[in-house]
């Protein structure tokens, strides 16, 4: 039963993103409150939502590990732990751009957020009156004191259809990315009681590329593809942003 629960959350969450969710990629130990899903393929629209003409040849989403106890969710965080996330794209062809289809396409999406807006809408508008449930008092303590780690970020658009003769590949890494729950005091504490939520944001490594008359993983026919988006900080690479780290509040 647990486990058919969070397989539809974690489809709502990564569906639009993710290939074929389903209970064999999923190890879960219900009082340890351990869920683990690993080597998930990213889809081929995954940035659809950027509406440009872009499709992602390759992408792997390496670990996502969500920790939480059952028992005591208002007590204690939740952690989700992201390693590896990487993504190769390149340009739409003309046999798969259509220019009609994604109007349409972007219509009807349009279309459904305003149909869900609307329903969102009736749905408060009928709860106002009533008291607020312990589940929705439930899940907001847990978005209040979620906390995030992402290890390895890569993301690549590689393009050789715009100047054949100088191919270029534009990217963005990230070592580590932590976002947590914080006192006004700006120190990391469990929020049990409070109106204002804060959060400590932390970026390691973060870092930009434009590489000119640039080797192409996606003229590749064999890699692997792990070890092709691993980023050799002393090889030739065009930095734009040399890797640089900071803190946010």
């Amino acid at each position: 039963m647990f486990e058919g629960i969070v397989v539809s959350l974690l489809n709502k969450l990564l569906g639009k993103y993710v290939d074929n969710l389903d209970t064999n990629q999923l190890s879960i130990s219900v009082w340890n409150g351990d869920v683990v899903l690993q080597n998930l393929r990213l889809r081929k629209d995954a940035l659809r939502q950027l509406n440009l003409p872009i499709d992602v040849l390759e992408g792997y989403l390496g670990e996502l590990v969500l920790n939480f106890s059952w028992s005591d969710f208002k007590n204690t965080p939740v952690n989700l732990n992201i390693k590896d996330v990487l993504l190769l794209a390149i340009p739409k062809t003309e046999t798969d751009y259509n220019e009609e289809l994604e109007e349409k396409e972007l219509l009807h999406n349009k279309l459904l957020k305003i149909q869900k807006m609307e329903l969102e809408e009736i749905e408060l508008n009928e709860n106002n009156d009533k008291q607020e449930t312990y589940m929705t008092q439930l899940m907001a303590k847990i978005i209040d004191n979620l906390q995030i780690s992402i290890n390895n970020i890569h993301i690549r658009y590689e393009d050789q259809k715009s100047n054949p003769n100088s191919p270029f590949s534009i990217g963005i890494t990230i070592s580590q990315l932590t976002a947590c729950s914080s006192n006004k005091e700006w120190e990391k504490e469990f929020v049990k009681e409070s109106n204002t939520t804060y959060k400590l944001l932390n970026l390691e490594g973060l870092s930009l590329y434009w590489n000119t008359n640039s080797e192409l993983f996606s003229n590749k026919s064999s890699y692997n593809f792990f070890e092709m988006m691993k980023i050799d900080l002393n090889s030739s690479i065009q930095f734009i942003l040399k890797p640089v780290s900071g803190t946010g509040k």
